[in-house]
């Protein structure tokens, strides 16, 4: 008849040989009220298979667990309610996925305004798929994390060095093969198991300035000043772009609407909907949540958003009842070095003066990359034929803004259904003329890469030669060592007949814009 409270945090503190009177940093109203909330919507959601949950959360300040629950029912042997849900290593699903994009910023490679590419591509014998299994086309690095978009999430990967995400979760002591390749690309998806403990300790890193904490399970337990694992502006960013992921639409309660970045979120789904996760930071709060089978078993109803997400703003409501919360707009400190400006709304660039739509949005100075819109220019319109005009035609003119997409873009842009305006092409009196702006960008063959080919069969011989120009651009005239090899359509390769020794690749649009690259062709057996 003795009390058993918070049993799985007991058993954990017995289990590590502790002894005599332990003074915990479990606030047992907390903790009382999150068991409570649990079993009610475990209750309400048993008719589509919910019947085991899991919860934890921290105070980021001192990193002192205030309530920590490994199952929705310690003496249910159904569920194997005894197992601790807290440190059972599942896979997260996409809630690694901020890491990725944190360490990306970190290392300059976009901002969170930057255009990702969401669309089919191979990764080596790799092919990805999105988790529904369609494509946005081009969209922010924000929009593209907070809809947890898996092809962005791939090339955000494939690009961070030193650390990449794997280097980053093996220094944060996560227990993983040390062999990259073991994972892969795919690790940013959730191929490597973790805690929830664990993720709590990296999310509460984004609330501590990019300090990474341990949590505090007992009241004498030293409150440590943390290792840096992510600057503070990188973990600010990080934050600002997760506070812009909407409220489940299952979430009852009305003040996530009317104050709807006051939680800063993300979920995720392991393949076979094995786990559902929803781990979230408010004022100086770390929340985690998961739902799921402690067998593996799955169920299509194991999706972060819709199993996870709601139970976890429930959770947060019953919390604000206890504790006074502040919901502050995000703003980074005065010794952050970061900046607010103005980008282009459609391209996530500076704006140039031609840009219609615009939105603030935050940068670092020094690290983020920047440039000034090309996609928004003013051109001139010759009147009687509607084409694009230049200084030596005559007649009726007239300036026009029109957006200049490259043919990549484009085509993704069709793929998903977005429709955009072309520009009008060069009139055939300006053709072979010069006109500036953005030339081709070849992408077959590779800067100064040495192509081993093989001797014997025909097709092994070829090599495609193919780029990506303006959005007004329809053909390409292809020149190897400055000798015409022929004019394709801007979005079909042209096959060329390989030649042994050093190349150099010419592409030349119809505004006489150039674009080349050498490289090297050797034969093999």
């Amino acid at each position: 008849d003795l009390p058993f409270k918070a049993p799985h945090f007991v058993s954990r503190l017995l289990q590590e040989g502790k002894a005599g009177r332990i003074e915990t940093t479990i606030d047992l109203g907390v903790q009382k009220t999150f068991e409570e909330r649990i079993k009610s919507y475990i209750s309400v959601k048993k008719k589509i298979g919910l019947k085991n949950a899991a919860a934890l959360i921290v105070d980021t300040n001192t990193m002192e667990a205030l309530a920590y629950l490994g199952s929705v029912d310690f003496y249910n042997n159904k569920i194997s309610g005894q197992v601790d849900g807290v440190r059972a290593r599942r896979s997260p699903g996409s809630a690694l996925k901020p890491f990725a994009y944190a360490l990306g910023i970190e290392q300059g490679n976009f901002h969170p305004q930057t255009m990702i590419k969401d669309a089919p591509a191979p990764f080596g014998t790799y092919t990805p798929d999105n988790f529904d299994r369609v494509f946005a086309g081009p969209l922010s690095a924000t929009e593209a994390l907070i809809y947890s978009r898996n092809i962005p999430a791939l090339h955000v990967a494939q690009d961070l060095s030193n650390p990449s995400l794997h280097e980053f979760l093996l220094r944060a002591g996560i227990p993983m093969n040390e062999d990259p390749k073991h994972y892969g690309l795919s690790i940013v998806l959730g191929t490597a198991e973790v805690t929830m403990d664990e993720l709590i300790e990296l999310y509460s890193n984004l609330n501590n300035e990019g300090l990474k904490k341990p949590i505090r399970y007992e009241a004498t337990d030293p409150i440590s000043e943390g290792e840096k694992f992510l600057s503070s502006e990188t973990a600010f960013l990080t934050l600002d772009m997760l506070s812009q992921n909407p409220t489940p639409e299952d979430t009852n309660d009305e003040k996530w609407r009317i104050n709807p970045r006051s939680v800063a979120w993300k979920t995720g789904t392991s393949v076979g909907f094995r786990d559902a996760w929803a781990v979230g930071v408010f004022d100086h709060y770390a929340i985690a949540v998961w739902v799921g089978h402690f067998s593996g078993k799955g169920n299509p109803a194991f999706v972060g958003r819709h199993a996870s997400g709601p139970l976890m703003f429930s959770l947060i409501e019953a919390f604000s009842k206890l504790r006074e919360l502040d919901f502050p707009d995000p703003a980074p400190t005065a010794k952050m070095n970061i900046e607010e400006v103005e980008f282009c709304a459609i391209s996530g660039h500076l704006p140039n003066e031609h840009c219609p739509h615009r939105k603030k949005g935050w940068f670092i100075p020094g690290v983020s990359p920047i440039s000034t819109c090309q996609v928004h220019r003013q051109i001139e319109i010759d009147l009687v034929s509607g084409k694009q005009s230049c200084p030596k035609l005559e007649g009726k003119k007239e300036k026009k803004v029109f957006e200049y997409w490259t043919t990549d873009l484009l085509k993704l842009f069709k793929q998903a259904g977005i429709g955009r305006k072309l520009p009008p092409t060069l009139h055939a009196s300006c053709e072979g003329e010069n006109h500036g702006e953005v030339g081709p960008q070849i992408l077959s063959p590779k800067k100064e890469i040495v192509y081993h080919l093989r001797s014997r069969g025909s097709d092994s011989k070829q090599i495609p030669l193919l780029a990506i120009a303006d959005g007004n651009v329809k053909k390409l005239s292809w020149y190897i060592n400055n000798e015409l090899v022929g004019v394709s359509d801007v979005s079909d390769p042209l096959v060329w007949k390989a030649k042994t020794g050093r190349h150099t690749a010419k592409a030349i649009d119809e505004q006489g814009r150039m674009a080349e690259v050498s490289f090297d062709v050797q034969w093999i057996d």
